[in-house]
């Protein structure tokens, strides 16, 4: 059985079919060293990733259990970071990375994510287009946040 309902499912393909523009890889790097529940978390997510991958042509679903350090540089991830952690990847410079389940009240910035990553937007404003011109070093920027 499927995590994502029949009715949900086409509403969001299509939804998908009428934004997407780009293709987008949706690419699941797995806890392999650490222990549950992390690790518990991964086939649900992996089975949430799979279905989504499914409503649209323009997406693909990659799994790296173990990643190679080459994948792990190509990914952008540092020597420690482990997952589980979901990344969103296309034609445009940047990644789109979710830390855990992109489930529940999270799922729809999931979508909403996998559709700006395939437009190359982020949604962001002239003014701060402009004061993000003027940083002249790469950046790593990390949001948090508590569901409640």
């Amino acid at each position: 059985m499927g995590l994502i309902g029949k009715d949900d499912a086409e509403q969001i393909r299509k939804e998908l079919e009428g934004a997407l523009q780009g293709d987008v890889k949706l690419t699941l790097v797995g806890p392999s060293a650490l222990a549950p529940p992390a690790r518990d978390l991964t086939p649900q997510i992996r089975q949430l990733l799979e279905e989504v991958a499914a409503l649209s042509p323009k997406l693909a679903f990659e799994y790296l259990d173990l990643p190679t350090p080459e994948q792990r540089e190509a990914l952008g991830l540092a020597p420690d970071e482990a997952g589980p952690l979901t990344l969103l990847s296309g034609a445009a410079r940047g990644r789109v990375r979710y830390l855990g389940a992109p489930a529940g009240h999270e799922f729809p910035n999931l979508v909403n994510g996998i559709i700006d990553v395939s437009r190359g937007e982020s949604g962001l404003s002239p003014a701060s287009r402009e004061a993000l011109a003027r940083i002249s070093r790469p950046v790593h920027i990390k949001v948090f946040f508590t569901p409640t």
